[in-house]
């Protein structure tokens, strides 16, 4: 069975967690399904106040090995990096490592002699989405210093050359307005 998200939301304050009976139910459902559970690859991560004290770890006791489910401080889900206290700096980080990879090819583009709008194609469709993917999820939670992280990649050397030599087109973003614009008018 691959990719399935198990999700428990505790009342503020509540220690108690079902976890324990969810999975099981989840093993009985998948049997009749033809589907097995791959529990070395199955993760669990506690969002929020239960992080600090967390209960017992998941395992499988439907066999004589029980096996236990690794529990992990960050995991991705539908793009988006989440880490157990909420923080979105490990999202950053992988949007932004993602971004200047794809900039490096940007570079290589423009010395192949592509022209200007396709240079701007190239960053609206490959380079621009990765920075907004969700964005108005994560957003608002950023620091001053991570937003000004992102908006450095708008900023590099690379853009410099859409930013004076590409015409305004208005059904395309520009590639120098602000990331901060555009996830406040999602």
């Amino acid at each position: 069975m691959d990719d399935t998200t198990l999700t428990e939301l505790l009342p503020r304050g509540s220690q108690q967690t079902y976890m324990h009976s969810f999975l099981p139910q989840l093993q009985t459902w998948a049997t009749p399904n033809k589907m097995n559970i791959n529990f070395t690859k199955t993760k669990e991560t506690i969002l929020g106040p239960l992080a600090k004290s967390p209960p017992q770890l998941l395992s499988d006791c439907s066999t004589n090995n029980p096996v236990s489910v690794e529990r992990v401080q960050l995991f991705k889900l539908l793009g988006i990096t989440l880490s157990q206290d909420m923080n979105c700096q490990a999202h950053i980080d992988a949007i932004i490592t993602k971004a200047f990879s794809r900039l490096y090819f940007l570079k290589i583009l423009k010395k192949s002699g592509l022209q200007s709008h396709q240079l701007r194609h190239f960053y609206l469709s490959v380079i621009r989405q990765i920075l907004e993917y969700c964005s108005s999820i994560w957003h608002h939670g950023l620091t001053k210093a991570q937003a000004e992280s992102l908006e450095a990649i708008q900023h590099s050397e690379s853009l410099t050359h859409l930013q004076s030599a590409c015409l305004t087109m208005s059904h395309l973003a520009s590639p120098s307005s602000p990331l901060s614009t555009t996830a406040e008018n999602t």
